[in-house]
């Protein structure tokens, strides 16, 4: 009975560690942070290897990080 209780607190804890960078994320995207936004999404995808709302984050950071970067001129 116990490790049954231990497991439901465990998954009610990874779901609020999930939300939470998932949350942390999205307020990097507004910031223009990707660098941040990627990591947090990447924390996700470690502990949830499907989690489509982390792949989408990522996969938007990653493409305005890119068009941040070719927008750089060098003089």
């Amino acid at each position: 009975m116990l490790r049954l209780l231990d497991k439901r607190r465990l998954s009610i804890d990874l779901e609020s560690v999930i939300t939470d960078s998932l949350s942390e994320a999205s307020h990097c995207m507004s910031q223009r942070k990707y660098d941040c936004a990627i990591a947090n999404a990447n924390a996700v995808l470690r502990m949830d290897t499907g989690n489509r709302h982390a792949l989408d984050i990522k996969r938007k950071a990653k493409e305005a990080q890119d068009k941040a970067l070719s927008q750089i001129q060098i003089e």
